[in-house]
């Protein structure tokens, strides 16, 4: 911004004007050679920060990972990125079973967090992180559940409240079906019970978050249904396959059918039902329909430097936020805290007790932090 001062233009100080302060969270560490590296690290870049670490199991495939991707500094332990000097955001993009201890040891250290979901392997260490978020209050802590910043759901959240539009909500269905196809690649974590892998922790705590964020209601009980299809059976091997029936405060029923074993991308889709009209947001498109009124809201075209779709947006327009973040200011308008993750937790757990009890209706308890 500039002012003429006799004839020549003089940068003004922003710092001094009626701009907003801006937060300098400009450092990033990743721990995870995955989406961390794929996908947030580029996108992250465009917007102006520096990814200065890098973390993976393997020294080689995180020097070689690193030396692709132009960051400086690759380890294979965690705690090298934790203690890192020049570090100040870190991204948890590990297994859940790693979330809680390197989420706390970000604290301790003075390190913002951003943790992918689901928060924990259980309701017990998601209380855990979450505490310690509250108590370390003056550094960001979210949880990477980038859908709640795509304009079709900040659209529907925000008309969801007129009742002149919906009447009553009374229902919401939610489908996934994934071409990723969990069922050929059988040796990820994403397989591993022990590791907090399953389809309804990578995949179901985002539509479980993004329904609970819209309906702002609290989740009551569940019936849950979780298999393991296509694949060798073992103790430890996760769900790939899931059915839940949830009932919400207001007696609005949910329900969310995910299905990781399909090569094709048959569906992404949520509907919300009222009294008066319903609403549908189609994630393969970028689409939210109300009534007989369709809008492309959402265009993952403009996403060129990794692949483009709803997920790889919402992480864009995340990082816009927390560009954009104010002085002074300790969360991201929109983003997940741990308090609201902790939810989607006890929504997990629940799911989880009610599928070994032959999918018997089970209450959600939802601990107070």
């Amino acid at each position: 911004y500039q002012r003429r001062v006799r004839g020549k233009f003089v940068a003004k100080n922003l710092q001094s004007s009626n701009f907003p302060k801006r937060m300098s969270i400009k450092k990033i560490g990743i721990i995870g050679t995955g989406w961390g590296v794929s996908v947030q690290a580029p996108l992250f870049r465009t917007l102006g920060f520096s990814i200065e670490g890098l973390c993976g199991r393997s020294i080689q495939k995180t020097q070689e990972l690193a030396n692709k991707y132009n960051i400086p500094f690759a380890t294979s332990n965690w705690r090298d990125i934790v203690e890192h000097e020049h570090i100040q955001l870190v991204l948890i993009v590990t297994p859940p079973a790693l979330h809680k201890q390197i989420a706390l040891a970000c604290f301790e250290s003075g390190k913002h967090v951003i943790c992918e979901k689901p928060l924990a392997l259980n309701v017990n260490e998601a209380i855990e992180m979450a505490k310690a978020a509250k108590q370390h209050n003056q550094l960001l802590s979210s949880v990477d559940h980038e859908l709640r910043f795509l304009s079709t759901f900040q659209t529907l959240k925000a008309k969801l409240k007129d009742e002149n539009i919906f009447g009553k909500i009374f229902s919401v269905d939610a489908l996934y079906f994934s071409a990723k196809g969990l069922i050929t690649d059988i040796n990820t974590w994403w397989y591993e019970k022990n590791q907090g892998g399953g389809i309804l922790g990578a995949i179901g705590t985002h539509l479980l978050d993004m329904v609970t964020w819209c309906l702002d209601l609290k989740p009551i009980a569940i019936s849950a249904k979780l298999e393991s299809l296509g694949v060798n059976q073992s103790d430890n091997r996760a769900d790939n396959c899931c059915s839940l029936r949830i009932e919400y405060e207001n007696e609005v029923i949910v329900n969310i059918r995910i299905n990781g074993v399909t090569l094709q991308n048959a569906a992404h889709q949520f509907f919300f039902n009222g009294t008066k009209t319903s609403a549908k947001i189609d994630l393969l498109t970028g689409e939210l329909s109300i009534g007989s009124n369709i809008q492309k809201l959402d265009d993952y075209s403009i996403i060129t430097q990794t692949s483009a779709h709803a997920f790889s947006l919402g992480t864009l327009k995340m990082a816009q936020a927390l560009e954009q973040l104010e002085i002074n200011k300790n969360f991201v308008d929109n983003a997940a805290t741990f308090e609201q993750a902790l939810i989607i937790q006890s929504i997990i757990d629940a799911a989880h007790i009610s599928n070994q009890n032959s999918s018997t209706r089970t209450l959600i308890q939802i601990p107070q932090i």
